[in-house]
């Protein structure tokens, strides 16, 4: 656990009460989250200290806990995290253009019904000239899902369960998010595969994921894409 990640951890077991960035520790649900998604925190906060420079600012979209926005904020970001409106036709970032030097979106585009090309164009109206957008997303063709379809399972319904559910739930390819990413105005940089490893999914899935990901690199479970908005 890198030293950020234990500065988060940290924080979110001591909150008592709702502060801020929205921690509580109610129930146990923000350490639930932790707990699954450590992995992936991990890797942005990398990120975060790879380009971090004093008076960058950092958006994180779509961030239920605000986890990120914090370990930004630790960093030294001028840090805010905003969840917004996922299920409405119009989603609109309540900052001016060119407010933000960094800006995630961290597994939030997969479980929003909005037209994802407007979705980014105004992720992409926040982003400075010259600013960074991290997106990460489940890998639409990840050998996991490939192994649910030669089954004849459905990818996004567990067994048992209804087909009928009100949560919107869309996974994206690696070249479907660089088209939507280039067409919101930014240039991707980089298209990287990675298994972040979820606490929630079964030991033979995150084994399945692991191998398989060493002879098919982009085949593994996550998708991380870097654009950059253009000077």
């Amino acid at each position: 656990m890198n030293k950020i990640l234990k500065s988060v951890h940290t924080k979110l077991m001591t909150a008592k009460t709702s502060d801020e960035w929205g921690l509580s520790n109610r129930d146990n649900e923000d350490l639930k989250y932790f707990t699954s998604h450590k992995y992936r925190l991990a890797y942005l906060f990398r990120i975060c200290r790879k380009h971090f420079k004093p008076g960058k600012s950092f958006l994180d979209i779509g961030s239920s806990y605000g986890l990120a926005s914090l370990g930004a904020r630790l960093i030294g970001y001028e840090s805010v995290h905003y969840d917004g409106n996922k299920s409405g036709e119009e989603f609109i970032i309540p900052f001016p253009a060119g407010k933000f030097d960094l800006i995630f979106v961290s597994e939030t585009m997969e479980q929003t019904n909005l037209d994802p090309a407007r979705f980014l164009t105004e992720v992409a109206r926040v982003l400075k000239s010259g600013g960074l957008l991290i997106v990460t997303t489940p890998n639409l063709l990840r050998l996991n899902n490939a192994s649910k379809l030669m089954l004849g399972h459905s990818l996004f319904r567990k067994e048992g369960s209804k087909f009928r559910d009100t949560k919107p739930y869309r996974e994206f390819s690696a070249g479907e998010v660089a088209y939507l990413v280039k067409s919101s105005g930014l240039a991707v940089k980089k298209v990287q595969y990675r298994n972040f490893d979820y606490h929630d999914l079964s030991f033979s899935l995150r084994l399945l994921n692991k191998i398989g990901g060493v002879v098919f690199p982009h085949r593994k479970g996550n998708l991380v894409i870097t654009a950059r908005k253009k000077n």
